[in-house]
């Protein structure tokens, strides 16, 4: 005959169930923060939308995550036209507006040039909005886009680039 031991989950249960929760939980939120992560030179953007699920017409959040290399900058607005200031752009075949703010760049004097230039250095996060274009329907889409930014230090500017990305959501019905 075979006999019970009893098994005590005083400790090891709650723990367990504790980390089950955590890892769904997890799961979860990465479903709903679709993001890209585009690298060019020393600079890396993370562009996420605030859920991966969304409704043709309506605005969904977006944020704009920067981080520039030691020793880098790039620059806000407003810059003389022989600069690049960072953007970001969603194409007009999925989003119908859009709306982006980045924070107000640091002025940096450049002795060099002669200029004081809006630039941003280290990191730098923007936010907003972009409307999802009425004329899609449900199903899954990839939201195509461009990060443009010129990236230099004090001594050179590398020529300006235009990184595409692709950010996947699931339009839903109204």
């Amino acid at each position: 005959m075979m006999s019970r031991i009893p098994i005590r989950c005083g400790f090891w249960l709650p723990a367990l169930l504790g980390a089950l929760v955590f890892l769904i939980g997890a799961s979860l939120a990465e479903a709903a923060a679709p993001s890209a992560v585009v690298k060019s030179g020393d600079v890396q953007a993370q562009i996420a939308l605030k859920s991966a699920t969304v409704s043709a017409a309506h605005p969904v959040g977006v944020t704009v995550d920067i981080a520039i290399g030691p020793g880098w900058h790039i620059y806000g607005n407003p810059v003389p036209q022989e600069f690049v200031p960072t953007s970001v752009t969603f194409s007009k075949a999925a989003v119908a507006a859009q709306k982006i703010d980045f924070p107000p760049p640091t002025p940096v004097e450049f002795k060099g040039l002669g200029e004081t230039l809006p630039v941003y250095e280290k990191s730098v996060r923007a936010a907003g909005t972009i409307d999802i274009s009425p004329a899609l329907k449900p199903g899954n889409y990839q939201l195509a886009g461009t990060f443009k930014f010129q990236e230099c230090n004090d001594n050179i500017c590398r020529i300006p680039k235009a990184v595409n990305f692709a950010i996947p959501v699931t339009v839903v019905a109204k």
